[in-house]
């Protein structure tokens, strides 16, 4: 609320968050494409156009690339798991020059949508890693560093309150 409206870091993550529900299709057969296909939305106005939808550096490519054959391969793995691996690898990387922070948190919610955790996209993840700003650092740290529990225990407690939070508004407006 005390950013302003034209701030791009704000501007690129409504976009980004609009996305979604068109990307749920494209991130089940090619989810680099829609990693590409979300920084290019998110960076839109504050990175260089032929850095868009680009990672940043040669290790990124590399990264990125593991990461999509990760996602192809079939797992037992639940969607809070891997969404939050997917949040780890963008955000810890950086994947991109500008605006990795929201990509990641982006295509973690796109994880849990396309999983089936949250169809409907009520969840909005971003709300518990903010409330819990001071632990995100340290635990995207731990995961950089090797340590996913930590970080997965992190992206939990962020869905919790993101979960806690969409129930708020539903009663809400029930309650009218």
């Amino acid at each position: 609320r005390s950013t302003p409206p034209s701030d791009p870091v704000l501007q690129g993550a409504l976009r980004a968050t609009g996305e979604v529900g068109a990307l749920v299709a494209t991130w089940r057969r090619a989810p680099g494409q829609a990693l590409a296909r979300l920084h290019a939305v998110v960076a839109a106005d504050a990175a260089e156009p032929g850095a868009l939808g680009r990672p940043a550096s040669e290790l990124a490519a590399r990264r990125l690339h593991a990461l999509g054959a990760l996602l192809a391969a079939p797992t037992d793995a639940s969607a809070l798991v891997v969404a939050a691996v997917v949040h780890g690898e963008v955000a810890s990387l950086p994947a991109f020059t500008w605006g990795s922070g929201v990509v990641a948190r982006t295509a973690g919610r796109l994880v849990l949508v396309s999983r089936g955790m949250d169809r409907q996209s009520l969840l909005a993840p971003e709300i518990g890693h903010l409330e819990l700003r001071d632990e995100y650092a340290s635990a995207l740290r731990a995961y950089a560093d090797g340590d996913v529990g930590t970080w997965v225990r992190h992206c939990a407690s962020a869905v919790t309150a993101a979960a806690r939070d969409a129930l708020a508004v539903c009663e809400a407006l029930r309650r009218g």
